[in-house]
């Protein structure tokens, strides 16, 4: 599934005939070692000229071609570096690679086309879980633990390089996973689904609901919170689930805290709740988008995000909307360190770094996978997980 490819011109370059029609005039050589390409006035190359894209890649006319006439962009010491520079002398230093020579998943590439749209390169890398189902929820127990969780009770067990399946029970779909530790995992799912897995087997647990549940976040093993819908609200009390009344019938899609005192709650038509253990307070959000996580960072900062790039800032007593950076809808909040990622449809990753957000840029193989879930740990590590199988991962330094 992931493969490498060269630099888009490559592709372009190659693009035939279609009905008879060009798509496009072709870059010709009059040879290769020419720096200047010149465009032909049909599908092909005079049959003296060279294709410029069949040019060996350091060729002055194939640097031209994927280039230009201005100063070249080089990967210092190798494809896999994240540090690119500009020559202007159009050759590299020693053996330093061109960028076009380097395959769209390394990292000297994608920093030329993060800056190239304006983004920020993070060393983001996709990993096969194993399973071709869609994943909804990750979470991590322990060094080198992390669990999956996804549709038809698929639920995994691994260290990020290899998942093995554990014995859910159910065929019912998972869409949240919360722990206190490696021998306290809970799971969350539709019609009421709730599972525990106590270090050594998953069992069902009786709830007092069927709705679907999404959502599942808890300050510690006694004090557990799943939301979903219609507006459900459970609070596990280190004995037994129950149904709280709650102010609100709007699906829930997602629950987070700063202790047992101070839970937030967000939803459809930008439901967002405030709960202190003992009564719920709606927030006006002044916005009608579905909200679907909420997370908090440094002090009293809780940030919220939804559908249609909806971020939501709520610090000491005001709620401001940001100003979108994508269109995309975003379905996760994860925190590494100082980092605030949300992640969502089509891969789409946003980090909050340094007291802005900014669109990231990375290799993501499959462009019509959302990113569902994400769950990080200590100042870099990050994993999300996708609706076609596969994770994202940012690994700790």
């Amino acid at each position: 599934m992931m493969r490498a490819a060269f630099f888009g011109g490559v592709l372009l370059a190659l693009a035939g005939c279609h009905i008879g029609l060009c798509s496009s005039n072709a870059a010709c050589c009059a040879s290769c070692e020419q720096p200047a390409p010149t465009a032909s006035s049909g599908c092909s190359c005079p049959a003296a000229e060279t294709p410029a894209a069949r040019c060996p890649l350091r060729s002055p006319c194939a640097v031209a071609y994927f280039q230009g006439q201005g100063p070249v962009t080089c990967c210092a010491g190798s494809c896999r570096s994240a540090e690119a520079y500009a020559e202007p002398s159009r050759r590299c230093r020693g053996e330093d690679p061109f960028v076009h020579e380097c395959p769209v998943e390394s990292a000297c590439l994608q920093v030329h086309r993060a800056r190239l749209e304006g983004n920020v390169f993070v060393p983001l890398e996709a990993v096969w879980s194993g399973t071709p189902g869609p994943l909804a929820a990750v979470f991590g127990t322990g060094p080198k633990e992390l669990w999956l969780a996804g549709a038809q009770g698929r639920l995994l067990r691994g260290d990020g390089a290899r998942f093995d399946p554990v014995a859910s029970g159910t065929t019912e779909h998972l869409a949240a996973l919360w722990a206190s530790g490696p021998e306290d995992l809970w799971a969350a799912g539709w019609n009421g689904t709730l599972l525990h897995y106590d270090g050594r087997r998953v069992a069902r647990v009786v709830a007092p609901t069927k709705q679907h549940l999404v959502g599942l976040w808890g300050s510690d093993a006694s004090t557990i919170y799943a939301v979903g819908a219609g507006g459900t609200v459970l609070r596990y009390d280190g004995g037994a689930w129950r149904l709280l009344p709650g102010p609100t019938t709007e699906h829930l899609s997602g629950v987070w805290g700063r202790g047992a005192s101070d839970v937030w709650m967000v939803g459809q038509h930008g439901t967002l709740l405030r709960f202190d253990g003992a009564r719920f307070r709606r927030l006006e959000t002044g916005t009608l988008a579905h909200l679907t996580a909420v997370h908090g960072t440094s002090g009293d900062v809780t940030w919220i995000v939804g559908f249609s790039g909806t971020i939501l800032e709520h610090r000491g007593d005001a709620l401001r909307a940001v100003t979108p950076l994508t269109h995309a809808h975003l379905a996760a909040l994860g925190r590494a360190g100082d980092e605030l990622y949300a992640v969502g449809q089509g891969g789409t990753v946003l980090r909050h770094a340094r007291e802005r957000w900014e669109r990231v840029g990375y290799f993501w193989p499959e462009p019509s996978a959302d990113l569902l879930a994400a769950w990080g740990s200590g100042p870099t590590e990050l994993w999300a997980v996708a609706s076609n199988g596969l994770l994202l991962r940012r690994a700790a330094q």
